[in-house]
């Protein structure tokens, strides 16, 4: 145990020292070298235009550049508080207006971003020199109409023309069913290629952990034949799809795909939450250890659905806002259901929980962001990325330590298998195991069905007037009874049962799995097929004879002996009521 312990501690801050050193790479790349005081003779690489700018919402969306560079309009623009455009999820339009900086003017070659790939609508309009009130218009952004006048880029961005005024105001008009929220930045042409460079080469690493992951688990799913490793790769699947339409990098691959991509993003991720949360369900046992959160899973997986739906329904916003409240509850549910079978002995849910520890601040950190409670700048915005390909090594790190320990119980229960079978297990008149063998299981799968919280069913037999059978026919005809109730009891048994002789001419049968109305067919079943025996205690004799059971069904707590001793006093009762015949505990 100290040796899990101090690997996951080296884990933890391997990841930590990661995830830290890259939001220190994103930092000094989305930190802003330029103060609002600029120097006459300074260069500048980047500036965060969001504090020069104005904002005017446009609820309709029906204002055109003509309008909002009247005078009356003029006046209806507010000032942004802050660098960044922080306006959450709305449906509305909204514009932009900014005039550079003086001393910015100075570069050639400028670029405008707005670091966002999810805006549908972006267009910027350039006042032009000498053309009183004309404005050049270009545009961007996945839903605009072809040709575009973006840069091929994860993100809008624009260059800006040299025939632009510069003494002018500069106007933008976005658009969105997804959130609102972003940074409209201005680079010179050196400092934009070591941007893009930079966050290319940050998407792009990110997106081929998570493929490296699913090639990884495809193999093992084909060679190990676990359906946890099938769910997990379709997880990473629609994992990739979400972060390539999120972060933009479909536009690199292909514009029309891109575009598609972002089209369904609410979509994709409502797919990636029901099979996130298929996957917590089944890798947990959440069923048999955490029934509650089973039932939880099972909601957020409707719930996500019922997302998906709304999305194709032609509502976005809507079902752009539900699927980022069901992604947090998501993430809740799951570490709950982690931290609850890690606190049953479940070893593998240590991974689990550290995994998903660190999708939470990623998505905490993206959420809060959607919402406009956090500040738009690569940090948040890449932080689900970043997040998706640390869990992903996690989870896979988690599902081979599940089928390492699950392979270690198969052993070690194919080593006890042996091992008792060398101490004589079983009973050779019935074929059945003997009361040694019984005496030792019987406890042990009433703990484990304690632990996996599933039903386990008891059945003690007794052959009717055994005695009598002896004293009229003989021991040695006696014993063609006790072998014959083995074998009815054999082929009226599954293979996970467990049958015993307990002694004399009462047996035992342990079901796993198996509840009261089950184990009371099964009991029947035994009985039916003991009926079809017929013996020959004499040549000139053919007798039919019966069996009576007691049946019973472990409850909460209970221990092995009183799990015994309820059926041993149903078959009495079974007994006293004229034999032949199942009485239930």
């Amino acid at each position: 145990m100290n040796h899990i312990h101090s690997k996951l501690v080296f884990i933890v801050f391997f990841l930590n020292m990661v995830f830290i050193a890259i939001s220190g790479c994103l930092m000094s790349v989305s930190a802003n070298p330029v103060s609002a005081n600029i120097q006459p003779n300074e260069r500048f690489s980047k500036i965060s235009l969001g504090q020069y700018s104005e904002i005017l919402e446009d609820p309709q969306g029906i204002f055109t550049i003509e309008d909002v560079a009247q005078e009356p309009f003029k006046k209806r623009f507010r000032p942004n508080n802050g660098s960044n455009i922080s306006l959450g999820m709305t449906p509305s339009a909204y514009w932009i207006r900014f005039r550079l900086p003086a001393k910015s003017v100075l570069s050639n070659n400028l670029i405008i971003v707005c670091d966002s790939a999810t805006l549908k609508e972006v267009t910027l309009y350039l006042p032009l020199k000498n053309h009183d009130r004309d404005y050049m218009e270009m545009s961007g952004g996945w839903n605009m109409k072809y040709p575009k006048q973006d840069a091929s880029f994860l993100m809008p961005a624009f260059s800006i023309s040299p025939s632009t005024d510069f003494s002018q105001d500069i106007y933008v008009r976005v658009k969105t069913p997804y959130t609102m929220s972003f940074q409209l930045q201005l680079f010179d042409m050196q400092s934009f290629q070591h941007h893009s460079w930079f966050l290319m080469m940050l998407v792009f690493l990110c997106l081929g952990i998570l493929l490296a992951m699913i090639l990884y688990n495809i193999s093992l799913s084909l060679f190990l034949k676990d359906r946890n490793y099938i769910i997990y790769v379709l997880y990473m699947f629609f994992q990739v799809v979400y972060q390539i339409s999120l972060t933009g990098a479909g536009h690199m691959l292909n514009v029309s795909l891109g575009d598609w991509l972002l089209n369904n993003l609410v979509q994709s991720a409502s797919i990636m939450t029901f099979m996130a949360a298929l996957f917590s369900r089944e890798f947990n046992f959440t069923k048999q250890n955490a029934p509650v959160h089973y039932w939880l899973s099972n909601a957020v997986m409707a719930a996500a659905c019922i997302t998906a739906v709304i999305a194709w329904a032609g509502l976005p916003f809507l079902a752009n806002k539900l699927i980022h409240i069901i992604a947090i509850l998501l993430i809740l549910i799951v570490l709950s259901t982690g931290i609850r079978v890690a606190l049953k002995g479940y070893k593998p849910a240590l991974y689990f929980i550290i995994a998903w520890s660190t999708m939470l601040i990623g998505a905490a950190i993206f959420t809060l962001r959607g919402l406009g409670l956090l500040t738009a700048n690569a940090i948040t915005f890449y932080s689900i990325l970043i997040a998706s390909a640390l869990e992903s090594i996690l989870l896979s790190i988690a599902l081979a330590d599940r089928i390492r320990i699950l392979q270690n119980e198969r052993n070690l229960l194919e080593t006890e298998k042996i091992k008792l079978s060398r101490e004589s297990t079983s009973d050779a008149l019935s074929g059945l195991y003997n009361r040694r063998y019984l005496d030792r299981l019987l406890p042990r799968q009433v703990e484990k069905s304690h632990f996996m919280k599933q039903p386990l069913a008891l059945l003690v037999i007794d052959i009717d007037n055994m005695k009598h059978y002896n004293d009229t026919y003989g021991h040695q005809e006696g014993d063609h009874l006790i072998s014959g109730i083995g074998q009815a009891i054999l082929s009226s048994i599954r293979d996970n049962d467990w049958a015993c002789r307990y002694g004399g001419e009462e047996f035992v049968v342990i079901m796993p799995g198996t509840d009261i109305n089950d184990a009371r067919m099964v009991g029947s079943r035994i009985s039916n097929s003991f009926k079809a025996f017929r013996f020959r205690p004499r040549v000139d004799l053919e007798l039919q004879w019966s069996i009576s059971i007691g049946v019973s069904q472990m409850i909460p707590n209970e221990t092995a002996a009183s799990l015994f001793n309820r059926a041993d006093q149903a078959l009495y009762e079974a007994k006293s009521s004229g034999r032949d015949r199942i009485e239930i505990a």
